[in-house]
């Protein structure tokens, strides 16, 4: 509720502060161009009652331009916020899509709902193939409770969390993989504990890390013998 009155006291003052700009306007043009009224809208009155009828249609006039200052404000700003919002949406799609990390966002089922370039290359399959795919399905056996554990934690704890684990890919070594991740609960699921949440993981692949840490391993147990 206080939201919704935070926005409207928003709303209300950017009307007014929109309306002072088109009044400023408004007045400088008429410094250069007095309206005048046409004789043939001169009503055949008394000369005060005249005067009175002819300040009132001075009035709407300046009401008129006025308001018609203020929807021309309005489309620009609205074109220029829409070429802004076009540039951010080119920018943050570059960022998301070639990050040398893999970002995806699961289901509550662990199904993949969305991911970027970097984690199609990952996974080794391209993105239509991934879509509504388990992502437990390309973890190994050996990792899977990992995991689980992993992702249980996010959900309990609503903190981020991390851990390794190794991807099982057809035709491809074992991929050691870090993971990065939140548990994202929405609005309606703090009234309704039971609306799923969904998980979003960022992906780094770590195999070069563990083979020269394995390589390193095996040379420290051959110089110790």
């Amino acid at each position: 509720m206080k939201k919704i009155i935070k926005e409207k006291e928003t709303h209300q003052s950017l009307l007014r502060n929109l309306r002072i700009r088109a009044e400023k306007v408004a007045d400088k043009k008429n410094l250069k161009e007095q309206p005048t009224v046409a004789e043939e809208f001169k009503p055949r009155t008394s000369r005060s009652t005249q005067k009175m009828m002819e300040g009132d249609l001075l009035k709407l006039i300046h009401e008129l331009q006025v308001h018609q200052i203020e929807l021309e404000m309005q489309n620009d700003e609205l074109l220029s916020t829409k070429q802004n919002i076009e540039l951010l949406l080119k920018k943050y799609t570059r960022l998301y899509e070639f990050s040398p990390i893999g970002h995806f966002i699961l289901n509550s089922n662990f199904t993949i709902q969305e991911c970027n370039l970097t984690g199609s290359k990952i996974l080794n399959s391209g993105r239509h193939h991934l879509i509504h795919r388990k992502f437990t399905s390309f973890i190994s056996d050996a990792t899977l409770p990992l995991f689980h554990s992993f992702v249980s934690n996010l959900f309990t704890t609503d903190r981020k969390s991390s851990c390794e684990i190794i991807l099982s890919l057809p035709q491809l070594p074992a991929r050691w993989v870090y993971i990065e991740g939140i548990c994202e609960k929405s609005e309606e699921a703090e009234i309704d504990e039971h609306r799923p949440p969904i998980y979003l993981l960022a992906l780094l692949d770590i195999s070069e890390r563990k083979r020269v840490e394995q390589e390193k391993g095996e040379l420290q147990s051959q110089l110790l013998m």
